[in-house]
């Protein structure tokens, strides 16, 4: 009796947990900044210093999202307009232009909001220098320190095999 209220109260707790970090979708609407930029592989979590961030021009990314479903993006290098769309369900947002189309995972900690990109596997056949995910593996790469941790510009050799990228909004 005793295990099978404590195994109801965990699931209430891991419910509550869960769904705490679902993003509703009036919460995705207004100005969000960058406030760290990690990039994760099997490996490392590695953050992105903000002295890097600023070199790279990303100190003022921001994204503005709209409630008809459009989005400004902002950076120090370019700004653009472009649409989105949020599935509360899957946690998955996706932004387009014109020219691309990129799905992160969007959670929220605290007051930031966190965009995840999807792993790349960038030694698997299937990866492909074309795709948004590489742009996203490459841009991401310029943000580090070529030395750090053994990194290499010849990305897909290199020894760190998964990689992702972590953007974490603040407003």
């Amino acid at each position: 009796m005793i295990k099978r209220y404590t195994f109801l109260l965990l699931s209430v707790l891991l419910i509550a947990c869960e769904s705490d970090a679902l993003v509703k979708p009036n919460e995705l609407l207004g100005l969000w900044k960058i406030g760290s930029i990690y990039v994760e592989s099997d490996l490392h979590s590695i953050k992105i210093s903000d002295a890097s961030i600023a070199q790279n021009g990303y100190n003022k990314l921001c994204y503005d999202f709209k409630e008809d479903g459009t989005f400004n993006f902002e950076s120090s290098a370019y700004a653009f307009t472009g649409q989105y769309s949020y599935n509360r369900a899957s946690g998955k947002i996706t932004v387009a232009d014109e020219d691309f189309q990129l799905t992160f995972t969007v959670s929220k900690e605290k007051d930031n909001l966190i965009f995840q990109s999807a792993v790349i596997d960038a030694q698997d056949d299937q990866f492909s220098l074309d795709s948004p995910q590489a742009y996203l593996f490459f841009e991401m790469f310029f943000l580090l320190d070529y030395h750090w941790a053994g990194l290499k510009p010849d990305y897909p050799e290199n020894e760190m095999r998964y990689r992702n990228v972590k953007y974490i909004f603040h407003r």
